[in-house]
C-alpha cells in the first residue's frame, strides 16, 4: 500500500477547490456589511432565497446569512454572506473543513463582492482523485515484490465526477470567538445535467429522487490515523505482522488477503464516528428543494462491503451535534401501527447495496418492498444520489435502521426498554451474535443475558409436541413473527449469509398491557436479503429448510457460520408442534399467491428497473471496475450470466411457487413415523444428526495443523453429490488436524458417502480414494477473485489426490477472475465455471485432464486465456470445444 502524508488529502482538497472557488473581486479585508448594502440585497431577487441558520446556542446571538438558499440555480451567481452587528470577520471554506478553526489554513476570509458560484464541470477531481488502493480492498493485485498491493482500477476522469459547490461559513466575534458553522450546497445548471437520467427515474417512480450532500473534514475520512474510509494505519500494522510471519501476497489471493487484514474502515463504535453535515434535497429533475439541513455523526456501515470501492454510511442524530433526531418523512410507506407516516428518525443508512453493490444495488430493497402485512419489521428504502464534499459519490439506497428509537416510533414501546440481538457468526465470537441495542444490567457480563430464559427452555426440551410445552415457548417468542420471518427467508431462498448472519430479534424488557408489542416476546426483523434468488434459475429449486438444516436445533458444525443460533433452534423446536408446523406451511404457501405472486413480483421488478436503470450508468462510470459492469448488464445480465442482476430475480420467480409446494411436502415427510427429526436440546455447540440432511458449512482458511491421527472413515463407493439416499443418517467427527469427517450411513450402518471439510475446502471421497472438490464450497467462494484447486489434501497424515471438480462448483461467481487447477485433476464437471463473467485466466497444471463437461466455461470472460502444461495444448484444444462454451474467435488456449 502506498503511503501518503496524513494531511495530504485535506491540503489537496483545499488547494484545488480554493483555486476554482476564489472570490471574483475585492481584497482580503475584514468584512462589515453596511446598512446600504443590506437594503440593496433585500431589494434583490436573490434575497428571496435567503436562509438564516441560527446557532445552537441562542445566547450567542450569532448567525450567518446566505443570499441564496441551498438548491439548484440555472446560472452562475455571486453568493453574499452577512453576519450580525459587531462581527469582525466572516470565514468560509469550500472543501468541507471547519471555517471556525483558526488553525485551518484552507479557510478563506470573506471579501466584498461575494463568492463566485459557478458550474464546476471543468474542475479537477479532489477526493475522487485519491488512489483507490488506499481504501479499496477488492480491486487489487500483488506488487512485484509480493509485499504490498496495487489497484487494478483506474481513477475516474473529471468528466465522470459531477460536482456541486459546498460553502461552510462562520462569523468571528469581537472577542475572538466564533459562531456555529453554517452550510449550504449549490448546483448550477439544470439538475438533469448533474444527475443523468433523473427525470426518467422520477417519472417511473412517480415521486422525487432523494439527493444528499455530505460535507466534512476530509481528514476524518481519508487521514491514515483517524480516517474512517481508508485502510490507514490499522491496515499498515496488520500488513507488517502478516509479512513478518513469512507470508507473501500473490495475484491469485491478493483481494482475499487484503480484505482479511484489519483496517480503519473495519473499526466500529463511537470512537470511529465523525462529525458531518448533510443537506438533503428532493428533486423531480426540474425543481430541487432542500428539505433538511443538519449536523450529525457519520460512521462506515456494513460488514463485507466495508472493504468495497464504494462504502456505506450510517448517520446519527445526537444532541451534541445540534438535534437529537432527523425530523423528516423520508419514506411515505414508513408508517407506525396507527398508519401514520413516521417523520422522526434517530439513525438513517446510506447503503451501497451490500453484496450487490456493483450489480443491481437494489436487490435487497426490491425484496423488502414486496413484504406486505407480515409480523416482522423491515426497512423502508429509496434511491439516493450522494455528493461528498461537492463530488458525485454515486447511487445509494437510503434506508431506515433498526434501533430502540425505530421501535418506539413504530410500535410505541419505550426505546430505553428495547433490546436487540444481531447475528454475524463469522465476525462475532464466541457466540456468533451480539447485543446490538440495549445495555446489560450493572455487574452482568454475559452477552446473552436477555436470552437466558429462552436458551434454558430450548436446552431442556427436545420437542414441544405437548401443547403445554408449546404454550410456554410461545409465551417467550411471538408465533406469528417467527412464522412470517422464516417463511419469508425460505420463500426467497436467501442463502450463504443467512441464517448464520443477517438475523436479528428484539423485545421490550418491560411489559405494558396496553401495548401488544410490549409483551416481552421476541420478534424478528428482515434485512440484508439481496442473496434471495441471486443465482436466478439455479436458485429456483432451492430448499433452505433442507440446505441450512432449519429443522435441527444445531444447524451445522461449530466452525460453520450457521451453528446453533437461537433463532434457528427456536424455529426448529416450534416445528415439532404439528399445529405450528401446519400454520407455517400454510403461511409459506400463501406467499405464492400473495405478496410474492408472480405477476405482482414481476410488476414490481419492472418498476425498480424504471427507477434505477436511468441513474445507474453514471455510477458505473464514476466507479469503474475490471468487470465492465454497466446499467444494462446490472438489469438484463450479460449473455448467459445473470448472477446478481434483475434478470436473475425474474428467472427465479418463474416457477418458484412450484418448488415452494415441494418444500411443504419435504417438511411433512420429515415428521412421518419413520423419519421424524429428533432435535437435540443443547446449550452448547453440538451438531445434531437428522434424516436427509444436506449442510453447507463455511470454507475455513489457513493450513492444516500438524497433528495427524489415523482416518476414522475408510474409502467407500459414493453416490452422486446431488443424490440423497433414503433413510440415511449423518455423523460428524472432528479429527486432531482440524478436519471434519461428514459420514452418511444407511439403516444398516453402511457408509454411503464420506466428505471431508478441511481448512482449505470441502471434498467428497471417491471410490478410487481420490477427492472431488465440491459445489458446497460456493458459500466461501462467492466473494473471492482467485482460487487454487490443490494438488493434494493431507488428511490425517495421508495425502489424497484432488482429481475432480464437481459440476456447477463455481457457477455464477461473477467476482472470480483467476483459477488454478491442480496437477491431479482429470475431470471438470458440467457448468463448473458457467457464468463467471470476470474469469479471464484459467491455469491448468494437470497433464491428466480427460474430461471437460458441457457448458463448463460458458459465460466466462469473452477473452479468457486457458494456459496449459507444456505439450498439452493440442490435446486440451479438443477438450475445450464449442459445447463447453469455448469461443474460438475471442478465447485463447496456450
Amino acid at each position: 500500500m502506498r503511503k501518503t502524508g496524513k494531511k495530504l488529502v485535506a491540503v489537496i482538497a483545499a488547494v484545488s477547490m480554493t483555486i476554482s472557488m476564489a472570490p471574483s473581486s475585492g481584497h482580503a479585508t475584514v468584512r462589515s456589511i453596511s446598512m446600504q448594502q443590506a437594503k440593496a440585497s433585500e431589494r434583490s431577487e436573490a434575497v428571496q432565497g435567503v436562509v438564516k441558520q441560527k446557532a445552537k446556542d441562542d445566547t450567542a446571538a450569532a448567525e450567518v446569512t446566505f443570499s441564496k438558499a441551498s438548491g439548484t440555480y440555472g446560472d452562475a451567481f455571486q453568493l453574499e454572506l452577512s453576519g450580525t452587528e459587531g462581527d469582525t470577520a466572516l470565514y468560509y471554506t469550500t472543501d468541507g473543513s471547519d471555517p471556525s478553526d483558526p488553525d485551518n489554513k484552507n479557510r478563506i476570509l470573506y471579501q466584498d463582492g461575494g463568492i463566485a458560484i459557478a458550474d464546476r464541470s471543468n474542475d479537477e477531481n479532489v477526493l475522487s482523485a485519491i488512489d483507490p488502493v488506499l481504501f479499496d480492498s477488492v480491486n487489487v493485485t500483488a506488487s512485484k515484490d509480493g509485499k504490498n498491493f496495487e489497484s487494478t482500477v483506474q481513477k475516474p476522469s473529471k468528466e465522470a465526477v459531477d460536482k456541486c459547490t459546498v460553502i461552510k461559513a462562520a462569523a468571528q466575534h469581537a472577542d475572538g470567538t466564533y459562531s456555529a458553522v453554517f452550510t449550504n450546497t449549490y448546483f448550477v445548471g439544470d439538475m438533469a445535467e448533474h444527475i443523468d437520467g433523473i427525470s426518467e427515474s422520477c417519472e417511473a417512480a412517480g415521486k422525487n429522487l432523494a439527493v444528499m450532500s455530505i460535507s466534512m473534514d476530509a481528514d476524518d475520512l481519508f487521514d491514515s490515523t483517524k480516517g474512517i474510509y481508508v485502510k490507514g494505519d490499522t491496515f499498515e500494522n496488520a500488513l507488517k505482522e502478516y509479512l513478518a510471519a513469512g507470508k507473501t501476497i500473490n495475484d491469485w489471493n491478493a483481494s482475499d488477503t487484503c480484505r482479511g487484514l484489519d483496517a480503519n474502515y473495519k473499526q466500529k463504535g463511537r470512537n470511529w464516528e465523525r462529525k458531518t453535515h448533510i443537506d438533503y434535497f428532493e428533486s423531480d429533475g426540474t425543481k430541487t428543494k432542500c428539505k433538511l439541513q443538519q449536523d450529525c455523526g457519520i460512521r462506515i456501515q456494513g460488514n463485507y462491503s466495508r472493504s468495497d470501492y464504494q462504502k456505506s454510511f450510517r448517520l446519527y442524530a445526537r444532541d451534541e451535534y445540534g438535534k437529537k433526531n432527523f425530523k423528516y418523512d423520508f419514506w411515505d410507506n414508513a408508517v407506525d401501527d396507527q398508519g401514520n407516516v413516521i417523520n422522526k428518525y434517530k439513525k438513517i443508512v446510506l447503503r451501497n447495496g451490500g453484496n450487490c453493490a456493483f450489480t443491481t444495488k437494489f436487490s435487497d430493497s426490491y425484496w423488502q418492498s414486496l413484504l406486505q402485512e407480515i409480523d416482522c419489521d423491515n426497512q423502508s428504502a429509496r434511491p439516493c444520489v450522494v455528493y461528498l464534499n461537492g463530488e458525485y459519490w454515486g447511487v445509494y439506497i437510503l434506508q431506515d435502521d433498526f434501533c430502540g428509537a425505530f421501535m418506539e416510533n413504530k410500535h410505541g414501546v419505550n426505546k430505553d426498554n428495547v433490546v436487540i440481538y444481531k447475528g454475524d457468526a463469522e465476525a462475532i465470537q464466541p457466540l456468533g451474535y451480539k447485543l446490538d441495542e440495549g445495555d446489560l444490567p450493572e455487574g452482568v457480563t454475559d452477552e446473552d443475558y436477555y436470552l437466558k430464559d429462552l436458551e434454558s427452555f430450548m436446552s431442556t426440551h427436545k420437542d414441544v409436541s405437548d401443547q403445554k410445552d408449546y404454550d410456554e415457548l410461545a409465551a417467550m417468542v411471538d408465533e406469528d413473527s417467527i412464522i412470517d420471518y422464516f417463511a419469508t427467508e425460505v420463500w426467497i431462498n436467501n442463502k450463504w449469509d443467512w441464517p448464520g448472519k443477517n438475523w436479528s430479534m428484539w423485545k421490550s424488557t418491560v411489559t405494558d398491557e396496553t401495548n401488544p408489542y410490549a409483551d416481552g416476546k421476541w420478534r424478528f426483523m428482515v434485512y440484508d436479503v439481496e442473496f434471495g434468488g441471486i443465482s436466478g434459475s439455479d436458485d429456483k429449486s432451492g430448499n433452505a429448510i433442507k440446505a441450512s438444516g432449519l429443522l435441527q436445533t444445531g444447524t451445522a458444525d461449530p466452525d460453520s457460520v450457521n451453528h446453533d443460533k437461537p433463532h434457528v433452534r427456536c424455529f426448529a423446536l416450534m416445528m415439532t408442534n404439528e399445529a405450528f408446523r401446519e400454520k407455517f406451511i400454510a403461511r409459506l404457501e400463501s406467499f405464492s399467491t400473495g405478496m410474492f405472486e408472480y405477476n405482482r413480483a414481476i410488476e414490481r421488478a419492472d418498476l425498480f428497473q424504471g427507477v434505477y436503470q436511468p441513474i445507474l450508468q453514471q455510477f458505473f462510470d464514476r466507479f469503474p471496475t475490471n468487470s465492465g459492469m454497466t446499467a444494462d448488464k446490472a438489469v438484463n445480465g450479460d449473455g448467459g450470466n445473470a448472477y446478481g442482476t434483475l434478470k436473475a430475480i425474474r428467472n427465479f420467480l418463474n416457477g418458484r411457487d412450484k418448488q415452494v409446494a415441494k418444500i411443504s411436502s419435504y417438511i411433512r415427510k420429515q415428521y412421518t413415523a419413520d423419519s421424524t427429526p429428533s432435535p437435540k436440546p443443547t446449550d452448547t455447540a453440538v451438531p445434531t444428526a437428522s434424516a436427509e440432511v444436506t449442510e453447507t458449512p463455511a470454507l475455513p482458511t489457513g493450513s492444516p495443523s500438524a497433528a495427524p491421527v489415523q482416518p476414522s472413515v475408510a474409502p467407500v463407493q459414493t453416490t452422486a453429490p446431488s443424490e440423497t439416499p433414503k433413510s440415511t443418517s449423518v455423523k460428524k467427527e472432528k479429527l486432531a488436524d482440524g478436519t471434519i469427517v461428514i459420514k452418511k450411513t444407511d439403516e444398516a450402518g453402511k457408509a454411503v458417502s464420506t466428505k471431508y471439510e478441511t481448512k482449505t475446502g470441502i471434498y467428497l471421497l471417491k471410490s478410487d480414494n481420490t477427492l472431488c472438490y465440491q459445489k458446497e464450497n460456493q458459500t466461501a467462494l462467492k466473494n473471492q477473485t482467485s482460487v487454487v484447486i490443490r494438488d493434494v489434501e493431507k488428511i490425517n497424515g495421508k495425502s489424497l489426490r484432488v482429481s475432480e471438480i464437481e459440476k456447477g462448483t463455481f457457477q455464477g461467481l461473477s467476482k472470480l477472475k483467476k483459477i488454478t487447477i491442480g496437477k491431479n485433476v482429470v475431470a471438470i464437471g458440467q457448468d463448473a465455471f458457467r457464468g463467471c463473467s470476470s474469469l479471464k485466466k484459467i491455469t491448468i497444471r494437470s497433464v491428466r485432464l480427460k474430461k471437460v463437461g458441457k457448458n463448463a466455461i460458458r459465460g466466462v470472460h469473452k477473452k479468457v486465456q486457458i494456459i496449459c502444461p507444456k505439450g498439452k495444448k493440442k490435446a486440451y484444444q479438443k477438450l475445450f470445444e464449442k459445447k463447453t462454451g469455448f469461443a474460438k474467435k475471442t478465447m485463447i488456449i496456450k
